[in-house]
């Protein structure tokens, strides 16, 4: 309980946020808004993380999602035993 700060950024095309939230013991969310200022995507473009390495396929994806990248990458890896 008390003061948080929070740092959210998600590529160049949302306004990173800053900002000091309090939390009390009753909060069980902090909402945040984000603010989209350049609209690349509707112009064409796309954003890939074009190297990646020890995710699996459904990691990778759900990572890719999260983080708003059109195209994930994913390097395979061998081992030896």
């Amino acid at each position: 309980m008390g003061t948080v700060y929070l740092e959210l950024a998600r590529g160049f095309e949302i306004r990173p946020v800053r900002r000091k939230v309090q939390i009390a013991g009753s909060t069980e969310e902090v909402v945040v808004e984000l603010d989209r200022v350049l609209h690349w995507r509707e112009k064409g473009w796309v954003s890939a993380d074009t190297h990646v390495h020890f995710l699996s396929p459904p990691s990778a994806l759900l990572e890719g999602s999260a983080e708003g990248v059109n195209v994930v990458n994913l390097l395979a890896s061998q081992w030896a035993s």
